[in-house]
């Protein structure tokens, strides 16, 4: 009886466990499912949303809603702003559901279509770039877009289309080196001298009502303050500069780096052994020579700043 009671309860713990190990097996399909599955929805217009990977909770259709899939077989979508519900809709190819106020069509991924998807991406941003390489002024800029696009969409199909580009634009592109070989600028489509080009230039922005100011295109109230500004920049300069004249200057000769002496002669002393002459007397004048003197006057090297006019 003991036996009997013991078996009855562990066939009641496996009939327990049963569903919940059916449970846990079923989530990990689904978990591994999810991590390659993904879905595209097709609007009635034909225009494709997604991929959108198969999880658990997945956002889709630019955040406006949430696919919930539940055993990989069905999937509820929940509106992301008020939390309304559609569905749930058993999830298969091309299978049709509303979603908001809006049918669309299921299309189930695969590696392959994943594959093509990049693709098609890839030809369609080749194109684009292609479209303006071949309208650019400059064909060496042109040959650079397309280089550029090439080495991050690799997936490309129009080959021969970007080669014709590219041997287009490389054609363009010597005409272009020869011409400015020649000394010739490009201005307005046309190839003129540079002389020219510069005129016709300076022509047009003077019609705009610009003016020049060193070289530079401005409106008259961006010269006006450039003007301006320029000036406070030289004053500032210049007090600096005397700034730091003033404090680095020889205090001898006052900065100018050279001594003048007047030279006053000696007075004829007469005593009772005759006549004797004194040396002439030099008065030291430093900075500018004396003006209006009467006296000869004498330009010496500062000597203690040796003529640089600085502090030693």
């Amino acid at each position: 009886m003991m036996r009997n009671g013991w078996r009855q309860l562990d066939a009641g713990r496996r009939g327990r466990r049963l569903p919940a190990l059916g449970a846990a097996v079923l989530l990990a399909a689904f978990s591994a499912l999810s991590q390659t599955a993904k879905f595209v929805l097709i609007d009635a217009d034909g225009l494709g949303h997604g991929p959108y990977p198969m999880a658990l909770d997945s956002t889709i259709l630019d955040g406006t809603f949430t696919a919930a899939f539940r055993g990989g077989a069905s999937a509820t979508f929940s509106a992301t702003a008020d939390n309304r519900e559609w569905g749930p809709y058993f999830f298969t190819n091309q299978a049709s559901l509303c979603i908001g106020d809006q049918t669309y069509e299921v299309l189930l991924t695969t590696a392959e279509f994943d594959e093509a998807f990049a693709a098609g991406a890839d030809t369609r941003h080749l194109a684009q770039v292609m479209e303006a390489a071949v309208t650019n002024d400059e064909a060496s800029a042109g040959i650079g877009l397309i280089e550029a696009a090439k080495a991050g969409h690799a997936r490309h199909r129009n080959t021969r289309e970007v080669e014709q580009a590219l041997a287009s634009l490389a054609k363009r592109a010597a005409e272009e080196e020869a011409m400015k070989a020649a000394g010739k600028v490009k201005f307005e489509g046309q190839w003129l001298d540079a002389k020219e080009a510069g005129r016709r230039y300076a022509a047009r922005m003077r019609e705009q009502g610009f003016v020049q100011e060193d070289g530079k295109w401005m409106s008259p109230d961006d010269a006006r303050e450039y003007r301006m500004e320029k000036a406070r920049a030289a004053a500032r300069k210049m007090a600096e500069e005397r700034r730091q004249f003033e404090q680095n200057k020889c205090r001898r000769c006052d900065g100018s780096g050279t001594i003048y002496f007047e030279i006053r002669p000696a007075p004829v002393v007469v005593g009772q052994r005759g006549s004797s002459r004194q040396p002439d007397l030099r008065i030291e004048r430093p900075g500018v020579p004396p003006k209006n003197s009467k006296y000869a006057v004498e330009r010496s090297a500062c000597p203690d700043c040796k003529g640089s006019g600085k502090r030693q």
